[in-house]
C-alpha cells in the first residue's frame, strides 16, 4: 500500500529521510501496543524489493514525509472495500494505491482511492478469472484486455496487469515490463515489525 500527497514515483526516486518515529507510530496503530503498553519498534530493516512479502505476523512500514508505505497480509481485505480504521485515515488524507501479487496462482490485484473515494479496483487469478473490475479503467489499461495472449504470442496473466499498474504509478515493477529507467525497489528502505 502506498499513500501519497504528490507523485509517488517522483517521491520514491528522491526520498526524504525515513521518519522512524512516524513509522513506529503507524506500526503501533496497525499492530497494537506491545506488552506493558509499549509502542512498536522495528526488529529489522528491509526494503521495497524483498519485504513487500512479509513473513507471518510481520508488517513492513516506512513513512517518508508525505509518502507512506505499508506491506502486510491484511491488505487483501481492502479489495472487498473494507479497509481497517488506520487505512480509512490514510484514504481520507492521501491518494492511496494498493497492490497484491501472488505469482504461484497468477493473481494480481490493484485498487486506487482518490479524494477519499475508491475510484478503481481490479483483481483476478488464473483459477477464478476476473474477481473484481470496478471503476473507470486507468490510462495505462488501454489495450490491456485482461489475462491471456496479447496477439504477439506472449501470455499475460493478472499479475502482469498489476505489474503494469505498479509501473505506471510507482515507476518500477517486480517481474513485469523492464526499462533501464525503472526505480530499483531495493533502494527503498522499509522497517519490519512484528
Amino acid at each position: 500500500m502506498v499513500a501519497s500527497r504528490s507523485n509517488p514515483a517522483a517521491a520514491l526516486r528522491d526520498l526524504p529521510e525515513l521518519d522512524v518515529k512516524a513509522s513506529d507510530a503507524l506500526a503501533t496503530t496497525i499492530l497494537g501496543k506491545r506488552s506493558w503498553g509499549r509502542a512498536r519498534r522495528s526488529h529489522r530493516t528491509g526494503d521495497l524489493s524483498i519485504d513487500v512479502y512479509p513473513k507471518d505476523g510481520e508488517i513492513a512500514v516506512a513513512v517518508y514525509g508525505d509518502l507512506v508505505i505499508v506491506a502486510g497480509e491484511d491488505l487483501l481485505s481492502w479489495f472487498e472495500q473494507v479497509p481497517d480504521a488506520w487505512g480509512e485515515t490514510l484514504i481520507a488524507g492521501y491518494d492511496v494505491d494498493v497492490y497484491v501479487l501472488h505469482s504461484v496462482v497468477s493473481m494480481g490485484c490493484f485498487a486506487t482511492w482518490r479524494g477519499g473515494e475508491l475510484t478503481r479496483s481490479f483483481a483476478g487469478s488464473s483459477d477464478d478469472g476476473v474477481i473484481v473490475d470496478e471503476g473507470e479503467r486507468l490510462p495505462f489499461e488501454t489495450g490491456l484486455e485482461g489475462a491471456g495472449d496479447d496477439g504477439d504470442g506472449d501470455e499475460h496473466d493478472f499479475g502482469w496487469i498489476t505489474e503494469n499498474a505498479i509501473l505506471d504509478r510507482l515507476g518500477y515493477c517486480y517481474e513485469g515490463p523492464y526499462s533501464p529507467d525503472n526505480l530499483d525497489p531495493a533502494t527503498v528502505p522499509l522497517l519490519v515489525y512484528r
